[in-house]
């Protein structure tokens, strides 16, 4: 079976339906150092990139609101690329 894609980058609803369902989203502890709190932020930022990718291409999202979603991102994935 095909997965449907719904966004122009290539997103699927599997794909976000799966992102989602890979969170423990149990609330965090509140003595957590630092560094967890990061690897928390962006393991949760990883389960819901999917998501945040295809509502960049929704048109019914004011283009400002988009290019804030998409600048949210990329500086999420610089973070994860420098950790």
């Amino acid at each position: 079976m095909r997965r449907k894609i719904i966004s122009s980058i290539g997103v699927t609803f599997t794909d976000i339906v799966g992102g989602v369902a890979s969170l423990d989203l149990k609330p965090a502890a509140a003595a957590e150092t630092e560094h967890d709190r990061i690897a928390r932020l962006l393991t949760v930022y990883a389960g819901i990139r999917p998501l945040f990718a295809a509502l960049t291409s929704v048109r019914l999202i004011p283009p400002d609101w988009r290019k804030a979603i998409g600048a949210f991102m990329e500086s999420l994935d610089l973070l994860a690329a420098a950790l």
